[in-house]
C-alpha cells in the first residue's frame, strides 16, 4: 500500500539568533519581546498581497517566527532541530551584544545561514555594546563576508546596517518605554518633565527600530512602512474608540442599575411596596436591554479596552454623559463633596461635576459615603438584584475593586510613614500649587504627580512582570499597572479628607457581595503573616529592570 507523502514542514519567516543571557533581565527580554512584536504585527491592509521588489508576496502576518526557547519541543535533538529551522527560515534577526559575540552557537547559526546563500537576508539589531571597541557587539560572522569556499574572509571587514535599540549614551536599552522611565527616576539626574521627554523619545526610537526590522523582512522601504503604519494604527485607534463607546454604554447601564437599586432601597423605606415592585421591574428591564446590547455587539472585547481604565475618575469621565455628579446629587439627600474644585466653579457658582483642570481634589462628605453604603449596593441584601448585576461586576468592576482593596491593605501596613511623611509632603504640594493655574502640558509636577510617581510609581510596578501583564491569577492579563498606581494616590486623598475608613467599608461590602470567594481565599488580600499571603512594599528600592 502506497503511503501519501507527508506535508512539507512549514517555513519560518524569521529565525531569531541570540545569546540566552540577553533574554533574562526584566524589561530586557529582548528575544521574547522581538518574537512577540514581529508575530503580532498586523501588516497594513494596503500592502497585503502586493509583490515587493524581491518578488515575494507580502503576507498578512509575519508568522511563524523561530526562537529556540519558544519553538523547540522538550525532547528535541537540539543540533538537528536548529539546523532544520535555519534551513527553513527566510530571514534571520541577530540580537547583537558583547554577550552574543562570546556565543559559539550564535556564530555558528549566522555562518550556517550565510552558507545557505542567505547572506543578504540577515538583519542585525544592536541591543548593547559598541562596534569596533572592546565591547564589540557584532559577532564575527557578521563582520566578514564569505569567500568562494564558503568560509569567512577575514581580509575583508564590514559593519552591517543594524536597527539600534541602545540608549543615546550607548547603554543597553529597554523593551518598554516605562522601564526606561523608571530607570531615569532611579538615577534622579533629570526633572520629571525631562524624564517624560526622554521617555517619549526612546519610545519613538523603540517603535521605529522595530519597524526597521519588520520592513527588512517584508522587503519594503522603512519610510513607506512607517507612513502606512501610522495610517493603519489610526484606523485601529478609531475602531478601538468605537468599541470603547459600546463598552461604556454597558458600563453606564451598570451604574444606572446601581443607582436604581439605591432608589429602590430609599423608596422601600419611605414609600409603598408598589413603588418597590415598579423599581425592580425597571431594573429587570434595564438588565434585559444590557444583555441585548452585548448580544448585538459581539465584537466588544473588554480585555482590549481594559487598559483604558485608569481609576475611578477616568471611568466617571466617560460615564458622565449618562450619569454625572449633578444627577447623583439629586438622588443623595446630602452633599457629595464638602470642599474642593468639584463643589464650586471658579466664579463661585454651584457645580457638581468633576473638575479635571485642577491640582486640587474634592473632599468627599462622610455622610454621602454612608448614604452610598446604605443604598448603592442593593445586591448585598437582595439575591435577585445581585444575580442580575453579577455579570457587570465581573466584566467591568472586578479588577478595579481588587486592585483598590489590595492597595488599601498595603497602605495600612505603612500608616506611620504615610501619616508622618507622605501626607505632610502631599499637603505641602497642595499649598504650593493652590493658586497656580493648571497646565495640562505640565503633568510632571504637582501633588498628583508626587503621589502617583514619586510614592506609588515603583510600588505599582511590582504588580507587573511585563507591561500590561498582571501576576495575579485573577487578572485578565491586560490591565495597565498604572491602575495600582492611581489606587494608592486615591487612598492618600481619602486619608486627607477623612473618608478612607468609610470608603474602605463600602469597598469591602462590594467585594463581599460579588467577590466573596476571592476575598476569603486570595493570598493578596490576606493580612501580612498569613500563610501564602503576598504583600508588596510601597517603599521599594529600585532594581535594574524593575518596571
Amino acid at each position: 500500500m502506497n503511503q501519501e507523502p507527508s506535508a512539507a514542514p512549514t517555513p519560518y519567516w524569521c529565525f531569531i539568533s541570540y545569546r540566552h543571557a540577553d533574554n533574562r533581565e526584566q524589561d530586557r527580554y529582548w528575544a521574547s519581546w522581538l518574537h512577540q512584536e514581529i508575530e503580532r504585527y498586523a501588516v497594513p491592509a494596503e500592502l497585503v498581497g502586493k509583490t515587493n521588489p524581491r518578488g515575494d508576496v507580502i503576507p498578512e502576518r509575519i508568522y511563524p517566527v523561530f526562537r529556540d526557547e519558544e519553538s523547540l519541543p522538550a525532547d528535541a535533538d537540539l543540533a538537528n532541530t536548529i539546523v532544520n529551522a535555519l534551513n527553513r527560515s527566510k530571514f534571520m534577526a541577530v540580537l547583537c551584544s558583547p554577550k552574543s559575540v562570546e556565543s559559539t552557537y550564535v556564530a555558528n547559526e549566522i555562518l550556517h545561514f550565510k552558507q545557505q546563500g542567505r547572506e543578504g537576508k540577515i538583519i542585525a539589531a544592536i541591543i548593547d555594546g559598541e562596534p569596533g571597541t572592546e565591547r564589540e557587539c557584532f559577532p564575527e560572522p557578521l563582520r566578514h563576508p564569505l569567500s568562494a569556499d564558503g568560509k569567512l574572509d577575514y581580509s575583508v571587514t564590514s559593519e552591517p546596517i543594524a536597527a539600534d535599540f541602545r540608549l543615546r549614551n550607548g547603554d543597553e536599552g529597554f523593551t518598554s518605554a516605562e522601564g526606561y522611565r523608571l530607570s531615569l527616576q532611579a538615577i534622579e539626574q533629570h526633572t520629571s518633565r525631562e524624564n517624560d521627554k526622554l521617555t517619549e523619545q526612546y519610545d519613538q526610537q523603540l517603535q521605529l527600530m522595530k519597524l526597521k526590522i519588520i520592513a527588512g523582512i517584508l522587503g519594503v522601504p522603512l519610510e513607506q512602512l512607517r507612513n502606512r503604519d501610522r495610517a493603519y494604527q489610526l484606523q485601529l485607534a478609531e475602531k478601538r474608540t468605537r468599541t470603547l463607546r459600546r463598552w461604556l454604554t454597558a458600563v453606564a447601564l451598570l451604574s444606572l442599575i446601581s443607582v436604581a437599586g439605591g432608589i429602590f432601597a430609599f423608596i422601600k423605606q419611605q414609600e409603598a411596596v408598589a413603588a418597590h415592585q415598579r423599581t425592580v421591574s425597571e431594573m429587570v428591564d434595564a438588565t434585559w436591554k444590557a444583555a441585548s446590547l452585548f448580544t448585538e455587539s459581539g465584537d466588544v472585547d473588554h480585555a482590549q479596552s481594559s487598559s483604558y481604565i485608569e481609576g475611578t475618575r477616568a471611568i466617571y469621565s466617560r460615564l458622565r454623559v449618562i450619569m454625572d455628579l449633578d444627577k447623583l446629587q439629586s438622588l443623595s439627600p446630602v452633599p457629595i463633596f464638602l470642599s474642593g474644585p468639584h463643589s464650586v466653579d471658579t466664579d463661585g457658582t454651584a457645580n457638581f461635576d468633576f473638575n479635571f483642570q485642577s491640582y486640587d481634589f474634592g473632599r468627599y462628605n462622610p455622610d454621602f459615603v454612608q448614604w452610598a453604603y446604605d443604598n448603592a449596593i442593593p445586591g448585598a441584601s437582595n439575591d435577585t438584584i445581585r444575580t442580575l448585576t453579577q455579570f457587570f461586576y465581573d466584566t467591568f468592576l472586578k479588577e478595579m475593586s481588587r486592585y483598590y482593596y489590595i492597595a488599601y491593605l498595603d497602605i495600612q501596613a505603612e500608616l506611620p510613614w504615610m501619616e508622618g511623611e507622605v501626607i505632610p509632603q502631599f499637603l505641602q504640594e497642595l499649598e504650593v500649587f493652590r493658586d497656580v493655574p493648571f497646565d495640562s502640558e505640565s503633568m510632571g509636577t504637582g501633588p498628583g504627580h508626587y503621589l502617583q510617581y514619586e510614592i506609588f510609581g515603583k510600588y505599582a510596578s511590582q504588580f507587573s512582570i511585563t507591561h500590561n501583564t498582571s501576576i495575579f491569577d485573577w487578572s485578565q492579563g491586560n490591565l495597565d499597572y498604572y491602575f495600582s498606581n492611581v489606587a494608592g494616590a486615591f487612598w492618600v486623598r481619602r486619608m486627607v479628607d477623612k473618608t478612607s475608613e468609610p470608603i474602605s467599608r463600602l469597598l469591602l461590602k462590594l467585594l463581599r457581595t460579588y467577590d466573596s470567594d476571592w476575598l476569603q481565599y486570595a493570598p493578596e488580600a490576606q493580612p501580612t503573616g498569613t500563610p501564602g499571603a503576598r504583600r508588596f512594599p510601597i517603599r521599594v528600592e529600585f532594581q535594574p529592570g524593575l518596571k
